[in-house]
């Protein structure tokens, strides 16, 4: 059933093809056998050549599965396709740039990597350099999250902070402690004695 998870998963990802999925599918003779199980019966049933198959495939298994579980996995996956340049960069940003703004704070780097790429011909900066830099933050990225699951298997992304986010955290409350304790030895809220 994990096989079939992931499966489903890429599919959804548009990291396989749905026509590849249903080959595969209709291949798995222990999956047909599984008739009487509600997502087992669903995609022996679904039309995969109907228009929006792509579309209406994600909209209906997808409640299958556990949503977080689902964004876990795509971030993981998506973190994957960056470092090795699978195409679809575009999509990635767009998804990590709206992730972001949700749950997943860590992915806001690379998000805004998504208006370095359309802005790119105005700073003057390629479109090979910053796919170069892309490639080595989501590597990063990656390998600090894989770092945390391997110590914690209960690990939880919606928790995850990068060292970057740390960083930027640390220099942010350096800064406000330093305008808090600057004038003239008073305390910001003494500032009308």
């Amino acid at each position: 059933m994990e096989l079939l998870k992931e499966k489903i998963f890429q599919v959804i990802e548009e990291q396989l093809g749905i026509k590849e999925f249903e080959d595969w599918l209709y291949q798995q003779n222990d999956l047909a056998e599984m008739m009487d199980q509600d997502l087992i019966l669903e995609l022996f049933s679904f039309n995969y050549n109907q228009n929006a198959a792509n579309y209406i495939f994600k909209n209906s298994l997808l409640p299958y599965f556990d949503q977080e579980e689902f964004a876990n996995w795509k971030i993981m996956a998506n973190l994957n396709d960056l470092v090795i340049g699978r195409g679809n960069t575009e999509r990635i940003l767009a998804d990590f740039n709206d992730m972001s703004l949700e749950e997943y704070p860590f992915l806001t780097d690379l998000g805004y990597y998504r208006f370095y790429f359309e802005d790119c011909e105005y700073t003057g900066r390629s479109r090979e350099g910053l796919q170069k830099d892309l490639q080595m933050e989501a590597e990063s990225l990656l390998g600090e999250i894989q770092e945390f699951q391997v110590m914690d298997s209960a690990f939880d992304l919606k928790n995850f902070v990068s060292k970057q986010q740390l960083i930027e955290n640390l220099k942010y409350n350096n800064a406000v402690n330093q305008i808090i304790s600057s004038g003239n030895g008073k305390k910001w809220w003494e500032f009308w004695k």
